[in-house]
Parts: structure tokens; sequence; C-alpha cells
């Protein structure tokens, strides 16, 4: 079986089409604004996404049927902290840490680090000068990669 593509709606469901036809995978009813990042911790439990109203919501991937019968992701809870957009998101090899990257004018930009059991902020850094694009951990996770407009690529130790 071979899924061609995947798409999100405006109303929050997500659909995959292969042979021809369009099947509703899950829902994500809580999502309100544009989605600009997300990422699957790597054990594949939680889904995290990260959007234009600054909040990273995080979503157990363990699907339930409703009375319709559509799989509807649960959320499992939401982080804020953000000024203004959330551009990107990424998990920690081990699971144990994700990271976002936020557009914020005022503070320029800036990339923190999450503690994925306890969801709260562990580290936060100001280096950028415009907008930061993309952030990735290294294989090992010892790492992490931030990029963006400002024509910089920073490398942090990560947190442990």
């Amino acid at each position: 079986i071979c899924i061609l593509f995947m798409y999100y709606t405006q109303t929050g469901n997500c659909f995959s089409v292969k042979d021809d036809k369009e099947v509703q995978v899950c829902s994500f009813t809580s999502l309100k604004t544009a989605v600009r990042s997300l990422t699957f911790s790597p054990d594949s439990q939680l889904l995290v996404t990260a959007s234009d109203d600054g909040y990273i919501k995080i979503y157990d991937m363990e699907l339930k049927n409703n009375t319709n019968y559509k799989q509807h992701a649960n959320l499992a809870g939401t982080l804020s902290g953000h000024g203004s957009w959330v551009l990107n998101v990424a998990f920690s090899p081990d699971d144990t840490h994700f990271f976002d990257s936020e557009m914020n004018c005022k503070t320029c930009q800036i990339v923190k680090v999450w503690d994925a059991s306890s969801r709260a902020c562990i580290n936060t850094f100001f280096d950028h000068q415009d907008q930061v694009w993309s952030v990735k951990y290294n294989s090992t996770g010892s790492k992490i990669i931030s990029a963006g407009d400002d024509r910089a690529i920073h490398i942090y130790d990560c947190p442990m």
C-alpha cells in the first residue's frame, strides 16, 4: 500500500490519498491557526506542533475512535511562553527533550529547549538576529544546531 500524500485542512482533519481515494486519517480539532512545523517523538507516541498562535501543542497519538468512527488525536498539553509564531520544532533522539524556534521581533529570534516529561522550558538561546527557520539535533542528541535569515548557524551543547 502506497500513500501518495497526506494533507491537513483548516477544519482540523488529516487526510491521506492513495489509489485515487481520499481517506480521513484523524482529526486535530484543537488547532486554530496555521501549523508551521510538526514532529513525532522518536517512539511515535507523541506529536508536537508549532503554530502561528504562539503555542506548542502536544498530542497523544494513541488514536481513539469517536462515535462517528473517526480517529481523534488527544491533546495532551499546550505550552505557552511565546510572544509570536513558533516556526520550527524537533525532538531529541532519546525522547527526553524537544526544542522550538520563535519569531519574536522584540527579543530577536529565540530557540527554546523543553523537557518532554515535565513540559518545562529548561533553556533559552537568544543568539539569532532574524527568523530561525531550522532547528535540528545531531544523531546522538548531544548538540542542537539552528539556522536562520541572519545567515548564522549556531551550535549548542544539549542540556542533559
